[in-house]
């Protein structure tokens, strides 16, 4: 399994979803995730679908998981090859309003320390 989710900063997690052929199980990989890291609740999220292309229908299981953290930085610049690039992007986002589309990991980090920050 080529999904991952790491550590990148205070609060702050990167998942990249790699493969076409795992969307269908992402979301209970994402919520076992969730619980085997301790992740909690309110923590920020860098969510990359890479190659993925991923569509607009999705997991409940893994909208549930990314409900639960209190911003998601979406990398939305690889998703060209879709007929419809924004479908998953806002599927994600009618599920955690503090989304924001990034094209780079770089501007993604950015974005989430600053928003952790703001909280402080």
């Amino acid at each position: 399994m080529t999904d991952s989710i790491k550590k990148v900063g205070d609060n702050i997690y990167y998942l990249v979803l790699d493969k076409v052929e795992n969307c269908s199980l992402c979301g209970k990989e994402l919520l076992e995730y969730i619980e085997q890291l301790k992740i909690p609740t309110g923590s920020r999220l860098i969510l990359n679908t890479s190659a993925n292309r991923c569509s607009k229908v999705c997991n409940e299981n893994f909208l549930a998981g990314i409900s639960q953290f209190k911003s998601i930085a979406y990398v939305v610049k690889e998703e060209t090859a879709t007929q419809n690039p924004w479908a998953h992007a806002m599927l994600v986002h009618t599920r955690n309003n503090n989304t924001l589309y990034c094209d780079t990991y770089d501007e993604a980090y950015n974005w989430s320390v600053s928003q952790e920050q703001n909280d402080s």
